[in-house]
């Protein structure tokens, strides 16, 4: 899981980053332009220690278990081979409940089926953790850089 990946894994996962970036940045210019690049232009400090933590701190205990726990431990019930991909983005996505939007879940159940996808091609490669920490860090990033943020945060 945590080996060596093979050359050029990281392609993929950047690729999709990005265009969810570019789509995320257009949609926030279009919806609430005045949210756009809010959180690191104004709390600086703030948004580079997330870029910091965020990763290992709420990225990885994700991944493993929404992803590599879902899909190991329970490997008896996959009748076919998708099922965990789509079990995993529901449950992924379900958990975003407490912040008490549905933005953050719904789109924490489309980030999931991509990231279920990424785990499901690549696991039984070397090194399957890390498109997985890549690509969900970047989507995760994205949210709070371009101003989407505000909807996972816990509200007051």
């Amino acid at each position: 899981l945590f080996g060596r990946p093979c050359p050029g894994w990281w392609r993929g996962p950047l690729l999709r980053g990005m265009l969810v970036f570019v789509l995320a940045a257009f949609y926030v210019r279009w919806a609430t332009p005045e949210h756009l690049f809010r959180f690191p232009l104004e709390r600086t400090g703030l948004w580079l220690l997330v870029v910091l933590l965020y990763p290992a701190l709420s990225v990885l205990p994700q991944e493993l278990i929404y992803r590599v726990w879902v899909f190991e431990a329970h490997r008896p019930l996959w009748a076919f081979s998708a099922l965990p991909v789509m079990v995993s983005a529901l449950f992924f996505g379900w958990v975003h409940i407490i912040y008490a939007g549905w933005f953050a879940v719904l789109s924490c159940i489309v980030g999931g089926l991509a990231l279920g996808w990424n785990y499901h091609v690549n696991r039984n490669s070397p090194g399957a953790i890390w498109p997985l920490l890549l690509e969900h860090s970047l989507y995760g990033l994205t949210m709070f850089t371009v101003g989407l943020g505000r909807y996972f945060f816990l509200p007051r």
